[in-house]
């Protein structure tokens, strides 16, 4: 990454801050009077101690308002307690900030991803995108607490403490800071290193996320092929490998902290020395010479915090790039400008010289080469291949899902890229074979595209669906948690209730891939029963393996390698195709061997 992204990755990090000027200025305000506070206390001290010194003979602790040592305390509690309130608000309207800007950036990548195409969801990895939505946002919300915010007060704190020694003392100031560029050398160092080990960790968190999200969500294929060792072992490497390097780090923060306080006592030690001389040839108070000590001590926190920033830009680099990897990805498949609303469907479906492909950098071959084909309204389609054919990306052509690499698709002679996706992806109803349940109930599972459906609603579409037996045999009914991705149910109900789900939003178009290959022979003749009374009227697009099924379809398209093969009636296809004839043959003796076992 070259430094003018770095730069941008910073950059673009304080313009979400600058989205808040209130909280970041009051932040700002309180960060300046705390550096105030924290300055004024050795001044005060110096004073007292002076004044100690000066009337040693005359001194009194009488409880007296004109007692200089007594207002000299009483000065020192009203600072400390003002300091108090003023750290108080610093913290809370930095963590504030801080929290609200992640809270932005967690809206803005769910909701990015949320309207990123279907192709950039094949490519990425879940557990990867999990560590960026939470340990990536969370380095930059630290940032923003830590380095701007604090580090601001930090940077405020040792420019103000520079000027009061240099005002204390010009000899005193002049050996302090022969020691600061000592001790800024080794953190700046320290931190070159940690910061390459630190961008590792980074890295080994997300992996280790995704080996996790692998193994849980396979955990029925790790146990039915007893490979709990094997997964033991993948996930043991990656943790041995965050473990070692978050423990080189650990060794060089402990290596370096007592160097650096060393170097520090060395520098005091120097400076109390000469002070000490000065003090004797009467160039300075011992009040002066334990104030410029304190400052001195301050000052330490700034310097030592030059690593401590640097490491958080490190970090921030590192994450803001992967965060912003996302962000910035582009979407392929958005509305187009000038894109209007389509009502009143008559389902007429054409495809135009239609070409696509996944466009990989690894490969240039087309999945689906010059399909042209027309729909009519009400009719009932099939499209019948061999696995890999094409089937079902053709499929998900339709509502946009992805892109024609070249031609055109109309739905009642209107461009699909010309309609709202919204309104284009109404217009379908489609049932997966690969189907997928939420967490939550079978109600909030069925009602999902229709929020605001009636309990009368959902349990006809889930007779339609011939699933209402079993839920009703439940003793929560409607209301039982189906669990993560239905793992409560059988294949065959969470189809049923896929079914139900699509059924319930009464599209003008129906998507069925393969919907009742989980169900049994006698649920399934129920199921088609009852779809062929739902479809009266409406287009239909069936991909199924069922010759039975292709008998009753009023057209059928036969696609082999991308292409379409041959079209017709399933009887005159039957007739004068060879290949389609063996395919349905051998559906047939799939399908029976099925129902035998």
């Amino acid at each position: 990454m070259n430094t003018d992204n770095k730069t941008k990755v910073i950059y673009r990090i304080i313009k979400h801050v600058s989205s808040y000027p209130k909280i970041f200025f009051g932040g700002f305000l309180s960060l300046t009077l705390a550096s105030i506070a924290v300055l004024l206390a050795p001044k005060l001290i110096g004073i007292a101690i002076d004044l100690i010194f000066n009337e040693e003979k005359n001194i009194s602790l009488e409880w007296s308002f004109s007692n200089p040592i007594i207002l000299a305390s009483i000065a020192l509690i009203s600072l400390a307690i003002g300091r108090g309130a003023i750290i108080f608000a610093q913290s809370y309207l930095s963590e504030k900030l801080s929290q609200i800007v992640a809270y932005d950036l967690r809206n803005q990548l769910f909701n990015h991803l949320q309207h990123m195409h279907f192709g950039y969801h094949d490519q990425i990895k879940i557990g990867d995108i999990m560590s960026r939505a939470t340990q990536d946002i969370e380095s930059i919300r630290f940032f923003i607490s830590m380095a701007i915010m604090r580090g601001s007060y930090i940077i405020l704190l040792g420019i103000t403490a520079v000027v009061l020694m240099l005002t204390t003392s010009t000899k005193l100031a002049i050996i302090a800071f022969i020691f600061m560029p000592i001790v800024a050398t080794q953190a700046a160092i320290v931190q070159k290193f940690l910061r390459k080990i630190w961008i590792k960790i980074q890295l080994l968190q997300g992996k280790t996320s995704i080996v996790l999200q692998e193994n849980f969500a396979g955990q029925q294929l790790v146990k039915g092929y007893n490979q709990q060792e094997a997964q033991q072992s993948k996930f043991h490497a990656v943790a041995k490998e965050l473990y070692d390097s978050s423990l080189q780090s650990s060794k060089i923060i402990a290596f370096n902290e007592p160097i650096l306080s060393g170097i520090w006592l060395i520098s005091l030690t120097c400076i109390f020395y000469f002070g000490a001389q000065l003090i004797i040839e009467g160039q300075m108070t011992v009040g002066q010479l334990v104030e410029f000590q304190l400052y001195l001590t301050l000052l330490q926190v700034p310097i030592r915090a030059i690593g401590f920033i640097i490491n958080h830009i490190a970090r921030v680099r590192s994450a803001g790039t992967r965060l912003f990897e996302i962000l910035d990805a582009e979407n392929f498949i958005a509305n187009k400008k000038g894109a209007k609303t389509i009502n009143d469907i008559s389902g007429k479906i054409v495809f135009e010289n239609v070409f696509f492909d996944y466009q990989l950098e690894n490969t240039q071959e087309k999945l689906l080469q010059n399909i042209s084909l027309t729909i009519k309204p009400g009719q009932k389609v099939g499209i019948i291949g061999r696995t890999g054919s094409g089937k079902s990306t053709l499929l998900h052509l339709l509502p946009r899902f992805y892109d024609v690499s070249d031609g055109a698709i109309y739905i009642d002679n209107q461009n699909i890229d010309d309609i709202k996706l919204d309104s284009l992806r109404n217009i379908f109803g489609v049932v997966l074979q690969d189907v997928f349940l939420f967490p939550g109930t079978i109600q909030d599972n069925i009602c999902y595209g229709v929020p605001h459906a009636t309990l009368d609603q959902i349990e006809k579409v889930a007779r339609l669906a011939h699933i209402s037996d079993f839920i009703n045999s439940l003793p929560e009914k409607y209301n039982t948690w189906v669990g993560e991705n239905g793992v409560s149910l059988s294949g065959g109900q969470r189809q049923r209730i896929a079914i139900a789900r699509t059924l319930l939003a009464d599209p003008p178009i129906l998507i069925l891939d393969d919907v009742t290959s989980s169900v049994d022979l006698k649920t399934e003749l129920a199921i088609e029963q009852s779809l062929e009374k739902f479809l009266i009227n409406k287009t239909s697009i069936t991909v199924t393996h069922r010759t039975r099924v292709m008998k009753k379809l009023d057209h059928i398209i036969y696609i082999e390698d991308g292409q379409i093969r041959d079209q017709g009636q399933h009887d005159a296809l039957y007739e004068r195709n060879k290949q389609y004839r063996d395919l349905c043959q051998s559906f047939d003796q799939k399908t029976q061997k099925n129902e035998v076992q």
